[in-house]
C-alpha cells in the first residue's frame, strides 16, 4: 500500500430536517475540505449524500480538486436513507479502489458518517446485512468508520451497524453543534493522517 495516502469516504446526511442548518453544514464540509488540502501527504475523496435516495458528489477525486459545497449542490429534503447510503458508499469505494494495483492502493480508508436523525427509507439492504458489510471491511481491510449522530443515541445506533463505540461522536443538532461536529472530524482526520501506526480511533477520541 501507498504511505502517506489516505482515502476519505464521507457520507453526509441531506435530508428535510437538516434544512435549517444548510449554511453550518456547507461551511463545516467547506473548513474540512480546506484543512485537508493544507496537510501534506496524498488524500482522495468521495462524497456520498443521502435524504430518502442516495447521490454521488464525487468518487476518489484528489482532494485538491474537490469542489466546495454550495446551495446548489446541497439541498436538503426527503427521508433519511441512512443504511443504503452507507452500503453504497462501502461498494463504491470497493470498487473504486479495486481499479488501483496494489502498490498505489491508499494505506488508511476512512469512512465518515454524519447524520442528524434515524434511518427510516432504506430499501435495499438489511440494518444485520449492512453490519456485516463494516465488519468485513474493518477486519479483511482495515477500513476505519466513524459514525457522527445527533437526535438518536448515536451510541446504540453505531452499534447496530457494527461500528466500534470508540468510533462515535454525538453531537447537538443547531449551528454551533454541527460546527462543532464538522471541526471534531476534520481534526480527528488531520490526527489520523499524522499517524504512524497507531490506532486510528485513538485520535477520534480526542477533543
Amino acid at each position: 500500500m501507498k504511505k502517506d495516502y489516505t482515502h476519505i469516504t464521507y457520507v453526509i446526511d441531506k435530508s428535510g430536517s437538516m434544512n435549517p442548518l444548510v449554511a453550518d453544514v456547507i461551511g463545516g464540509f467547506n473548513k474540512f475540505l480546506e484543512d485537508q488540502k493544507r496537510e501534506p501527504g496524498k488524500a482522495t475523496l468521495s462524497l456520498i449524500m443521502f435524504s430518502t435516495v442516495v447521490s454521488s458528489r464525487c468518487c476518489m477525486t484528489d482532494i485538491n480538486k474537490v469542489e466546495p459545497l454550495t446551495t446548489s449542490t446541497y439541498e436538503p429534503g426527503g427521508g433519511t436513507a441512512l443504511l443504503d447510503a452507507v452500503s453504497e458508499a462501502i461498494e463504491r469505494t470497493g470498487q473504486d479502489l479495486r481499479t488501483l494495483p496494489e502498490d498505489k492502493r491508499p494505506e488508511k480508508v476512512m469512512v465518515l458518517i454524519m447524520t442528524d436523525g434515524e434511518e427510516n427509507s432504506s430499501k435495499f439492504i438489511t440494518r444485520d446485512a449492512l453490519a456485516s458489510k463494516i465488519r468485513h471491511q474493518e477486519r479483511k481491510y482495515s477500513w476505519n468508520f466513524v459514525f457522527v449522530g445527533a437526535n438518536q443515541d448515536s451510541f446504540a445506533e453505531a452499534r447496530s451497524l457494527g461500528i466500534r463505540p470508540d468510533m462515535v461522536m454525538n453531537y447537538v443538532s443547531d449551528s454551533k453543534g454541527t460546527q462543532d461536529a464538522y471541526t471534531s472530524m476534520s481534526e480527528g482526520m488531520l490526527r489520523a493522517r499524522r499517524s504512524k501506526g497507531a490506532r486510528v480511533q485513538d485520535y477520534f477520541s480526542k477533543k
